[in-house]
């Protein structure tokens, strides 16, 4: 398997643009392990090229304006197509989180089809990421401190979209994201 031009300058700009950023798992990961994991899940998914050169710069433009990057800037570099999907699925981090996250659940009824393949992705490897790090490490009281809204807004979160999607995705999505979801909400039970 061969990927363009423009996916390698895409996966240069997404290891560039996070450079330094981790996750919140207790191993601190490199950020940019995620939006790799985005990428992958969509050419599994045989995703268009957009939708996999926005899914490695999905977060740039949300998690990176102290770098340089804007919505302007996005459609210089890659064009409309591409700055489109990533402003269909980038959130405005100057509204609350439940502001923020209603948005999103409202929005998913008009994301176009690469954004939704996006969104979905994004979704699946949290959950999943999250998930896995439960069942591996469990959770103290601690554990859900990291999260804006701990447990409950968490899992809340992740069932209303997983529930939004699952009107718009292709029923093997469906499944994939309702099993991470499961996981999900069993580990957190643990």
């Amino acid at each position: 398997m061969s990927f363009s031009a423009t996916v390698e300058r895409a996966l240069r700009c997404a290891v560039e643009a996070h450079a330094g950023q981790r996750r919140k798992d207790p191993q601190g990961s490199p950020y940019v392990v995620h939006p790799l994991h985005v990428a992958l899940t969509l050419v599994r998914w045989q995703a268009s090229e957009e939708a996999v050169v926005a899914g490695l710069l999905h977060d740039v433009v949300e998690d990176c304006a102290d770098r340089g990057w804007s919505a302007a800037r996005m459609l210089e570099e890659y064009g409309p197509r591409i700055a489109g999907v990533v402003a269909e699925v980038t959130e405005d981090k100057g509204q609350s989180w439940e502001d923020r996250k209603q948005a999103q659940l409202g929005h998913v009824a008009e994301l176009s089809a690469d954004a939704l393949a996006v969104k979905a992705a994004d979704l699946l490897h949290n959950m999943s990421a999250l998930g896995m790090e439960l069942e591996e490490n469990g959770a103290d009281e601690s554990f859900w401190e990291r999260f804006s809204r701990g447990r409950e807004g968490t899992l809340w979160f992740g069932e209303q979209m997983v529930a939004a999607l699952n009107l718009r995705v292709s029923p093997a999505i469906g499944e994939e994201l309702c099993r991470a979801l499961e996981r999900l909400c069993q580990a957190a039970e643990s």
